[in-house]
């Protein structure tokens, strides 16, 4: 629960130049249109693809060169072919390293590496321009050079270093219900039970508040675990997923081995 009112000059440089700002794709076919204005585009995010027909119509459209330049979200990235395409462009590549996530790098270097394999996809010499905020993180250089050996002995590094999978095995369970105060008691309660019963086996991270901590009414908590031994976290869940289940005010999701949290 911790605040912080945003500051008027950076913490790191002390430059006043600071600004809220985000690059939806609309905003970037503006920005396109005004640096490129005899350019035909072509726009595919999640507002084209509520409509399954449209994404493929795009698809076809940008094949058959009835445009120049295809702007569109990380759905661009993946398992198209367009022969002719030699340019390609990232913007805010580090936005995903941001997530509170353990995958977090690994899910940036796909997503930069997919992309950058968009172009030069026949004998046509292609080029990538990534625009990043943290140039010298890992998984945005090895992305660059598409160098998967190194990026996997980095992130298995940190991953040992940190205590994550394969070095471990997570359970992420969250509580949700309309009586906050009753959420977070009980949710503090479940720690208090987990390591009383396998302090030695398991490290408790929580409780924490949710990306979404408030949804249709309702309140969530959430807390993870890290363990090896599968056996006795399992008889300990199953016994405290019984117990709150005679509870009306409070549900629990228990998911193993999430792959987000």
């Amino acid at each position: 629960d911790y605040v912080e009112v945003m500051k008027e000059n950076c913490p790191e440089c002390g430059s006043k130049y600071l600004m809220k700002t985000g690059f939806g794709t609309e905003r970037i076919e503006d920005e396109v249109h005004r640096l490129f204005p005899q350019a035909r585009t072509l726009r595919l995010d999640s507002d084209s693809a509520r409509i399954r027909t449209k994404v493929s119509k795009i698809v076809t459209a940008f094949e058959n060169k009835e445009a120049d330049i295809l702007i569109g979200t990380q759905m661009i990235a993946k398992g198209h072919d367009f022969s002719d395409v030699t340019l390609v462009g990232i913007v805010l590549a580090d936005i995903g390293l941001n997530m509170p996530n353990y995958r977090s790098s690994e899910r940036a270097f796909q997503l930069i590496t997919q992309a950058v394999g968009r172009c030069g996809r026949q004998d046509k010499k292609g080029e990538a321009i990534i625009q990043t905020y943290a140039p010298d993180h890992y998984a945005i250089t090895m992305a660059a050079r598409q160098d998967y050996e190194v990026f996997y002995k980095k992130e298995m590094g940190m991953r040992k270093l940190q205590f994550y999978p394969p070095y471990c095995y997570l359970c992420n369970i969250t509580l949700s219900g309309k009586n906050e105060e009753k959420v977070i008691e009980t949710i503090y309660r479940i720690i208090d039970d987990i390591n009383s019963k396998l302090l030695d086996e398991v490290q408790t991270l929580g409780p924490i508040t949710p990306y979404i901590s408030f949804e249709k009414d309702v309140h969530k908590r959430s807390i993870l675990l890290k363990y090896k031994n599968i056996e006795k976290v399992r008889d300990v869940l199953n016994k405290i997923v019984s117990a709150l289940k005679r509870q009306t005010q409070v549900s629990i999701s228990v998911n193993i081995d999430p792959y987000n949290f």
